[in-house]
Formats: C-alpha cells, sequence, structure tokens
C-alpha cells in the first residue's frame, strides 16, 4: 500500500442493536488497530492509546471516516436484521463513510481473535478498504459482507452459507 492514500477507518467492534448507541472502536493500540494499519487503513482513533474507545455519535461525527466497518463475531443475522442494522447509519448522513455508501458488516470471528489466523482477517480487511486493489475472495472466506448498498436475496444466501464458522 506504499504510496496510496490510506482510508481514514472507523473499525467497530460492538454497537447496541438498532441504534448508534454504546458503540466501541479499536484504539490506537492492540491487534484490530495493528490489523487496520497492516490492511491499509488509517485508524481515526490512533491517537487514543487504547485498546478500545467508547465512541458516540457526536465522536464519530467529529472523527468523519471515510469508511465503517462493524465487526460481528457468531452471529447469523437474517435478511432483514442486516438492513435494519444498516438503516441505523442514516441517521448521521453528514459522515463521509454514509455519503459514500463505504459502511460494512463483516461477520467473522477471525476479526476478533488474535491467533494465527490474523493474516488472513488482514486480508479479508485489505479487500474491504481497497476493493480496486484485489476482488474480494468470496470463495475462501466465510466473512458475511455487507455493505450500505442494497444486495440481492441470492449473494446474501449464498455469503450467508459461506459464513459458517469451522470449529477446531
Amino acid at each position: 500500500m506504499a504510496g496510496k492514500k490510506r482510508p481514514r477507518v472507523a473499525l467497530l467492534f460492538e454497537r447496541e442493536p438498532g441504534t448508534l448507541r454504546n458503540i466501541y472502536a479499536s484504539g490506537g493500540i492492540g491487534f484490530m488497530h495493528d490489523m487496520l494499519d497492516a490492511a491499509g487503513g488509517e485508524d481515526v482513533f490512533a491517537d487514543v492509546k487504547r485498546q478500545s474507545v467508547q465512541a458516540t455519535a457526536e465522536l464519530l461525527l467529529t472523527r468523519a471516516p471515510d469508511i465503517i466497518v462493524e465487526i460481528h463475531t457468531f452471529d447469523r443475522w437474517s435478511e432483514d436484521r442486516i438492513a435494519r442494522e444498516r438503516d441505523v447509519w442514516k441517521a448521521l448522513p453528514s459522515l463521509p463513510a454514509v455519503r459514500s455508501g463505504r459502511i460494512y458488516l463483516l461477520q467473522d470471528e477471525r476479526l476478533a481473535i488474535p491467533g494465527p489466523r490474523v493474516a488472513e482477517a488482514v486480508k479479508l480487511l485489505a479487500d474491504v478498504l481497497h476493493p480496486a486493489r484485489t476482488p474480494h475472495d468470496q470463495a475462501n472466506s466465510r466473512a458475511i459482507l455487507v455493505g450500505t448498498r442494497p444486495l440481492s436475496k441470492d449473494s446474501v444466501k449464498k455469503r450467508s452459507s459461506a459464513a459458517l464458522p469451522r470449529l477446531p
């Protein structure tokens, strides 16, 4: 990613369902921050030297991320739930990520558990942050990738079945 502009990213790992309350984001230290950095993103909370930041809607407006990535682990969401969670962000239309439609919900435990599969998680994040760099390899990914643009029922079904976690 040398020489390329790094998008400003808010990497969220918790949010109260259906609202923009109780938002927790990756701070400027820890493995989530390191994964985001390795994937070519600039953490909007990099200056906060903590692993997590409790973010408010106002704080997100101040930080103005180009991309919002929400990490959800072990959940299997219905198409209706995905649509409802996506719609929550419409409450902040002045956020660059909302205006550009670059809000992603990723459902994959590799993104939240440090260990030997961190390299796979970094590749998944890089595919989301830099889609022109490389197409997302759905065949090799178990993540559900949901953007703010509508998905067809077929693509949601394919991604849902691909997202089942492997048990050791």
